[in-house]
């Protein structure tokens, strides 16, 4: 076994690793999400309007939180015409949206961000209060110790 995962599974089995973990990845809660009254109103028409098949997943798309986790979300919102090019898939997240109510999908809209899709840039900001420098890949020929490349880390 690598020595690195042999250190890594000995410290999460010592005595006090999620106190020292929760020192790098604080647990935060975060406050719901606060949707302006107008865009309130726009999602009430766009889901009442079952004309336009596309006015309602077009006027989610524009907010920040989808109230539906769906990988093809993050796709749909790079441009409109995908909606269009991908029936099947805008039906079935449209129909998942409608089936839950207009309640639960601001409920959805609303929710705080969840505590995991916080902790990303955690670590990379407590290595420096340690003193290991954060280079660009263009330096860390030039450095002796122990340095992190920025995304990634360099062994």
């Amino acid at each position: 076994m690598n020595k690195w995962i042999q250190k890594s599974i000995d410290i999460a089995n010592s005595p006090g690793y999620l106190d020292k973990l929760h020192k790098i990845y604080s647990v935060v809660p975060q406050e719901e999400r606060k949707i302006p009254v107008r865009v309130k109103e726009e999602l009430k028409n766009s889901y009442d309007d079952e004309q336009d098949k596309f006015r309602l997943i077009r006027s989610l798309l524009k907010l920040k939180k989808f109230p539906v986790d769906d990988p093809y979300v993050a796709f749909l919102r790079k441009k409109d015409i995908f909606l269009e090019y991908n029936p099947q898939t805008t039906g079935r997240i449209i129909q998942r949206v409608r089936s839950m109510g207009f309640e639960a999908m601001m409920e959805g809209i609303e929710e705080p961000k969840k505590v995991s899709r916080q902790s990303g840039a955690l670590f990379r900001n407590w290595l420096p209060k340690l003193g290991y420098p954060l280079l660009p890949e263009s330096e860390l020929k030039n450095i002796k110790e122990r340095p992190f490349l920025k995304g990634a880390m360099v062994s």
